[in-house]
């Protein structure tokens, strides 16, 4: 019997969990998000392989729009929310690689600054296209065994973001309320998060707290973009034990703790 060929793509949009995805697809990307400030012109990003087999990724540009409520945090355009199309100022090497297992590569980015810009936010996505070849060789011809090549294509994207001005942007936390997931029964804290109707995104980080001080919930991409006044975000608790009749307390603060920024904080009380 004729060998069977199946193809497989997946893409995987790096939106909060990325560790967890990452072990699937045995790559590692830090950081998970380039934020060009107004006079930076140089970054970097960090590619490893840490898994077993030696694969080529492709990086390209990517267009995403954030959804303010949804299973996914993020929705595929087809090109930039502004007139500004950040991609084509920002130039990037290398464009494709191959990594063996263990291997590292950083990616080194130059933000070409136009010399009149509007003050605002800019943002385009980096996408790393990887591509990984398996094959399962049948064991006889009389036992009607079909073998399979299998290709598996996984993408990421991340957050390449710059910030023209001085950012001046407020958060608060709206609503809070508590539901169980469907899928693995965690508690998850419920939380509408609106920011102020400037052109910036808030880039946050959250924290919850039980009322021993205990991280009990972390979401490090509680980002508010431009292109959205509010969003709710689904903040899964690890540690129950010490939440009846007692308080959490949720902390929105900037994604890098250098800022020393909190939006907003609030205690609330848990039946």
């Amino acid at each position: 019997m004729k060998k069977l060929k199946l193809f497989l793509s997946l893409g995987v949009l790096l939106a909060g969990c990325f560790l967890s995805f990452a072990a699937k697809a045995d790559l590692t990307i830090t950081p998970t998000r380039i934020v060009f400030e107004d006079r930076d012109r140089f970054k970097e990003v960090t590619l490893v392989n840490s898994g077993k087999e030696t694969k080529t990724y492709d990086v390209s540009w990517q267009f995403y729009k954030m959804l303010e409520d949804g299973p996914s945090a993020m929705e595929l355009v087809e090109g930039p929310l502004t007139d500004f199309d950040l991609s084509q100022y920002i130039v990037f090497t290398p464009r494709r690689m191959t990594l063996a297992p263990g291997a590292t590569q950083k990616i080194r980015l130059a933000l070409r600054r136009p010399a009149e810009i509007a003050d605002g936010e800019y943002r385009a996505h980096l996408r790393f296209r990887g591509e990984r070849n398996e094959e399962k060789i049948s064991q006889s011809k009389s036992s009607g065994t079909q073998s399979a090549a299998v290709k598996v294509n996984v993408s990421y994207s991340i957050p390449v973001i710059f910030r023209a001005g001085t950012p001046n942007v407020s958060a608060k936390i709206e609503n809070v309320t508590f539901q169980r997931n469907p899928n693995n029964d965690m508690l998850e804290a419920v939380v509408t998060i609106t920011k102020s109707p400037e052109p910036y995104g808030v880039l946050g980080h959250m924290y919850i707290y039980d009322q021993t001080n205990k991280v009990i919930g972390e979401i490090g991409n509680a980002h508010i973009f431009p292109e959205i006044s509010k969003r709710v975000i689904r903040v899964p608790l690890i540690d129950e034990s010490n939440l009846k009749g007692g308080n959490i307390r949720i902390v929105l603060g900037h994604y890098s703790k250098d800022e020393n920024l909190t939006y907003d904080e609030r205690t609330i009380p848990v039946q």
